[in-house]
Protein backbone atom coordinates (compact mmCIF):
# COMPACT_ATOMS: atom_id res chain seq x y z
CA UNK A 1 0.00 0.00 0.00
CA UNK A 2 1.27 3.50 -0.97
CA UNK A 3 2.49 5.54 2.10
CA UNK A 4 1.47 9.09 0.64
CA UNK A 5 -1.82 10.33 2.65
CA UNK A 6 -4.98 11.01 1.33
CA UNK A 7 -4.43 14.56 1.17
CA UNK A 8 -1.33 13.77 -0.59
CA UNK A 9 -3.08 11.98 -3.53
CA UNK A 10 -6.09 14.70 -3.93
CA UNK A 11 -3.31 16.97 -4.10
CA UNK A 12 -1.43 15.36 -6.67
CA UNK A 13 -4.60 15.07 -8.42
CA UNK A 14 -5.45 18.42 -8.42
CA UNK A 15 -2.11 19.04 -9.96
CA UNK A 16 -2.26 16.71 -12.76
CA UNK A 17 -5.83 17.77 -13.66
CA UNK A 18 -4.70 21.46 -14.00
CA UNK A 19 -1.70 20.25 -16.06
CA UNK A 20 -4.03 17.97 -18.23
CA UNK A 21 -6.83 20.85 -18.61
CA UNK A 22 -3.73 23.70 -19.49
CA UNK A 23 -2.64 21.03 -22.27
CA UNK A 24 -5.74 20.58 -24.06
CA UNK A 25 -6.13 24.28 -23.47
CA UNK A 26 -2.97 25.69 -25.12
CA UNK A 27 -3.05 27.73 -28.36
CA UNK A 28 -2.37 26.00 -30.74
CA UNK A 29 -3.60 28.22 -33.66
CA UNK A 30 -5.74 25.67 -34.84
CA UNK A 31 -9.00 27.69 -34.05
CA UNK A 32 -7.99 30.93 -35.70
CA UNK A 33 -6.71 28.50 -38.78
CA UNK A 34 -10.55 27.26 -39.07
CA UNK A 35 -11.78 31.12 -38.72
CA UNK A 36 -9.51 31.78 -41.71
CA UNK A 37 -9.89 29.23 -43.57
CA UNK A 38 -14.23 29.47 -43.40
CA UNK A 39 -14.47 32.94 -44.03
CA UNK A 40 -11.92 32.48 -47.11
CA UNK A 41 -14.99 29.50 -48.10
CA UNK A 42 -17.67 32.21 -46.98
CA UNK A 43 -15.99 34.69 -49.32
CA UNK A 44 -15.30 31.88 -52.67
CA UNK A 45 -19.12 30.78 -52.36
CA UNK A 46 -21.09 33.53 -50.89
CA UNK A 47 -24.46 31.64 -51.64
CA UNK A 48 -23.47 28.39 -50.17
CA UNK A 49 -23.96 26.99 -46.56
CA UNK A 50 -20.51 26.77 -44.55
CA UNK A 51 -20.13 23.92 -41.89
CA UNK A 52 -19.22 25.54 -38.82
CA UNK A 53 -17.30 22.24 -36.90
CA UNK A 54 -14.40 23.26 -34.21
CA UNK A 55 -11.81 20.44 -33.70
CA UNK A 56 -12.44 19.90 -30.44
CA UNK A 57 -15.88 18.37 -31.74
CA UNK A 58 -17.59 20.00 -28.14
CA UNK A 59 -21.12 22.22 -28.54
CA UNK A 60 -19.18 24.96 -26.59
CA UNK A 61 -16.43 24.97 -29.10
CA UNK A 62 -18.25 25.26 -31.72
CA UNK A 63 -20.23 28.13 -30.72
CA UNK A 64 -16.99 29.82 -29.49
CA UNK A 65 -15.63 29.13 -33.04
CA UNK A 66 -18.93 30.90 -34.33
CA UNK A 67 -18.65 33.66 -32.24
CA UNK A 68 -15.49 34.08 -33.08
CA UNK A 69 -16.23 33.64 -36.63
CA UNK A 70 -18.88 36.14 -36.71
CA UNK A 71 -17.01 38.94 -35.03
CA UNK A 72 -14.61 38.80 -37.41
CA UNK A 73 -16.82 39.13 -40.23
CA UNK A 74 -18.81 42.04 -38.72
CA UNK A 75 -15.39 43.65 -37.91
CA UNK A 76 -12.84 42.84 -40.51
CA UNK A 77 -16.22 42.80 -43.69
CA UNK A 78 -18.99 44.37 -42.39
CA UNK A 79 -21.14 41.56 -42.83
CA UNK A 80 -23.66 39.95 -41.10
CA UNK A 81 -24.68 35.82 -41.29
CA UNK A 82 -27.45 33.23 -41.12
CA UNK A 83 -27.06 30.58 -38.68
CA UNK A 84 -28.68 27.33 -38.78
CA UNK A 85 -28.16 24.62 -35.93
CA UNK A 86 -26.42 21.46 -37.52
CA UNK A 87 -27.58 17.47 -35.76
CA UNK A 88 -23.67 17.26 -34.89
CA UNK A 89 -23.82 20.81 -32.69
CA UNK A 90 -22.07 22.64 -35.15
CA UNK A 91 -23.33 25.19 -37.45
CA UNK A 92 -24.01 25.85 -40.69
CA UNK A 93 -23.92 29.26 -41.77
CA UNK A 94 -24.46 31.71 -45.38
CA UNK A 95 -23.37 35.15 -46.25
CA UNK A 96 -26.34 37.51 -45.25
CA UNK A 97 -25.18 40.43 -46.93
CA UNK A 98 -22.22 40.61 -48.89
CA UNK A 99 -19.15 42.92 -48.42
CA UNK A 100 -19.86 46.36 -50.24
CA UNK A 101 -16.83 46.40 -52.19
CA UNK A 102 -18.01 49.00 -54.25
CA UNK A 103 -19.00 51.42 -51.55
CA UNK A 104 -15.47 50.76 -49.79
CA UNK A 105 -13.76 51.83 -53.36
CA UNK A 106 -15.58 55.10 -53.11
CA UNK A 107 -14.46 55.50 -49.37
CA UNK A 108 -11.18 55.20 -50.42
CA UNK A 109 -11.36 57.83 -53.34
CA UNK A 110 -12.58 59.98 -50.61
CA UNK A 111 -10.08 59.26 -48.23
CA UNK A 112 -7.63 60.00 -51.07
CA UNK A 113 -8.31 62.83 -52.05
CA UNK A 114 -8.69 64.39 -48.55
CA UNK A 115 -5.12 63.54 -48.33
CA UNK A 116 -4.34 65.26 -50.79
CA UNK A 117 -6.02 68.53 -50.18
CA UNK A 118 -4.80 68.44 -46.86
CA UNK A 119 -0.68 68.00 -47.82
CA UNK A 120 -1.47 70.35 -50.42
CA UNK A 121 -2.69 72.83 -47.69
CA UNK A 122 0.34 72.21 -45.62
CA UNK A 123 2.58 72.65 -48.45
CA UNK A 124 1.17 76.10 -49.08
CA UNK A 125 1.44 76.76 -45.48
CA UNK A 126 4.78 76.07 -45.30
CA UNK A 127 5.50 78.70 -47.89
CA UNK A 128 4.58 81.23 -45.96
CA UNK A 129 6.76 80.88 -43.57
CA UNK A 130 10.62 81.29 -43.35
CA UNK A 131 12.77 80.03 -39.93
CA UNK A 132 9.81 80.74 -38.03
CA UNK A 133 8.43 84.15 -39.92
CA UNK A 134 5.75 84.88 -41.81
CA UNK A 135 6.65 85.93 -45.10
CA UNK A 136 3.93 87.83 -47.43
Amino acid sequence: MDKRTNREIRGELINAQCNLIELRARATGRTTRIVDETIQRLFNNPDSWIEVFDHWNDRRSHRFLLDRIKGRLNAEHHVDIIIQNAENGGYFIKLKNKPNTEQREREIERLEKVVDELQMELKDRSRLYDNGWRVD
